[in-house]
């Protein structure tokens, strides 16, 4: 069995995240994707060049007793039935890594499918849930490993981002998947009326809006249509162009490596971590949702008052990470902490090393 550590990424685009930590964490390590997955060249040549290698499940699978990894990384969620195979083949010990600055990691996932983790791995912030066992032992990709990871998308990608002064001081709109599934709107309404009521409450005239193509009606296209002839607006896609790398959905998911460090406008992202990175990485105002809309639009209660609550915690990690800057106190290789209390998210800085595991119950 070997020392070194390997993670199963069920996307591309985790397999640019984790290799930016592990890149800065170990000599050498191993990323296995599903067999699916095609992996782009520059992805490929990105992972070798922080001293890692990419194989398929299958791949990893065939490897000899001596060659495989001693500690497995997985995913909560993205393709758990491959996590479980490559453990058993494995016969290693295994952690798991939240959902990217989500950072969630799912009560019956963890509970059920990988009870017997080692350790768990954040990504800016801890976020301290009641089901994560008493003592599990707990790393964070900081916001330095993340911003990295970002950088080198921007490269794998080709991103050329072209933005005048006036783009960058500009409210910027990032839809969500909405109006489908468990997201539906209440009957009659669309997702061009949630948009327009919304931006009714936030005194704005001119959007640069990136829309969201994994729902059609969140698409760019159809808002952009919707939208014109009421606001002077623009779409993101627009002002990027990618060069390199087309198997990369970064226009989907990343949205991160299309804003500029120097955006200094509003950015509208409703209940997205992306509100998170912006905090960090850039001087915008980070605006959320009143409450009253959401419980307004959407049918399912139960779906509401999860955008309330992610909403409420990127506020919360937000409001933290501006104030820290305020005061020139934020550390962009410190990790926060999160708990939920009776009134609401309490975020507090982690005073503990990054670099090893720490306890839960020390933070």
């Amino acid at each position: 069995m070997g020392h070194y550590p390997a993670a199963f990424a069920p996307t591309e685009l985790f397999v640019v995240l984790l290799s930016s930590y592990f890149g800065n964490h170990d000599s050498g390590f191993l990323i296995i994707v599903p067999d699916q997955v095609p992996v782009s060249l520059p992805v490929e040549e990105y992972v070798q060049s922080v001293g890692g290698r990419i194989m398929t499940a299958s791949e990893a699978k065939k490897l000899d007793k001596d060659q495989v990894p001693g500690h497995l990384w997985v995913h909560p969620f993205g393709k758990a039935h491959i996590s479980t195979g490559l453990i058993e083949k494995f016969g290693a010990q295994y952690s798991v890594y939240s959902d990217g600055i989500k950072n969630e990691l799912g009560k019956a996932n963890l509970e059920e499918v990988f009870p017997d983790y080692k350790e768990l791995l954040f990504f800016g912030f801890v976020w301290k849930r009641p089901f994560i066992k008493n003592g599990a032992p707990v790393r964070v990709c900081t916001f330095r490993d993340i911003d990295s990871a970002f950088d080198a998308l921007k490269s794998i990608v080709g991103a050329k981002l072209s933005f005048d002064a006036d783009d960058l001081k500009k409210d910027w709109l990032f839809l969500r998947y909405w109006g489908q599934g468990p997201g539906e709107f209440v009957d009659g309404l669309r997702y061009i009326d949630v948009i327009k009521r919304y931006l009714s409450t936030e005194d704005v005239s001119s959007v640069v809006l990136k829309g969201d193509s994994r729902i059609m009606a969140s698409s760019t296209d159809d808002v952009l249509a919707g939208l014109e002839g009421d606001y002077d607006v623009v779409a993101l896609e627009d002002r990027v162009e990618f060069t390199k790398a087309d198997s990369l959905e970064v226009d989907k998911f990343f949205a991160e490596v299309m804003i500029p460090h120097d955006f200094s406008g509003r950015l509208h992202c409703f209940d997205s971590s992306l509100s998170v990175y912006a905090a960090v990485a850039t001087e915008a105002t980070i605006r959320f949702p009143r409450e009253e809309l959401v419980t307004d639009v959407f049918a399912n209660a139960g779906f509401a008052r999860n955008v309330i609550s992610y909403a409420g915690l990127y506020r919360g990690v937000c409001e933290k990470v501006r104030e820290l800057r305020d005061a020139d106190a934020f550390k962009i290789d410190d990790a926060l902490v999160v708990e939920r209390g009776e009134g609401g998210f309490s975020v507090r800085e982690a005073h503990c090393p990054t670099d090893k595991a720490v306890p839960i119950e020390k933070l």
